[in-house]
């Protein structure tokens, strides 16, 4: 764990380097992730943040006061974020098994890539109602 947080880190002190790799925060380990500055002429920020994301996201699943059941995907921060390309919120008809509606945030924010929607309702009979496009928090159509 020290070889690792050196080459990432090397400008901070041993001493604090031991109480991160010593720390079972999840919420230290993220912000550190969080506040990792670029390195050299790659930044492997992005890299590291994605991968410390995937590391602490919380899968909770909830059923509401209707019956409806609900999945999401949360950082420590309290924000969604999707895993993989998979929903970061998911609301199933009261029967449970059918979708209602699917979202993907970034960071808390609804996005997704690659020209897919990042809100879909769905009818009952499984077919998709409404789709909407959102890139980093905007509604692109």
């Amino acid at each position: 764990m020290m070889a690792f947080l050196n080459k990432i880190i090397p400008y901070l002190p041993l001493e604090i380097l031991n109480q991160i790799a010593s720390s079972g925060s999840s919420q230290l380990w993220y912000n550190m992730a969080l506040a990792l500055p670029p390195l050299g002429r790659y930044s492997l920020r992005s890299y590291v943040q994605e991968r410390m994301k995937a590391k602490f996201l919380k899968k909770i699943m909830k059923t509401l006061w209707n019956g409806r059941r609900v999945v999401r995907w949360i950082l420590p921060n309290g924000k969604y974020h999707s895993p993989n390309d998979e929903p970061a919120w998911i609301m199933y008809y009261e029967n449970g098994s059918l979708k209602r509606g699917e979202r993907w945030y970034k960071d808390g924010k609804k996005h997704r890539e690659n020209n897919q929607p990042a809100w879909i309702i769905y009818n009952p009979n499984g077919s998709k109602e409404c789709e909407a496009w959102y890139k980093g928090g905007k509604f692109v159509k």
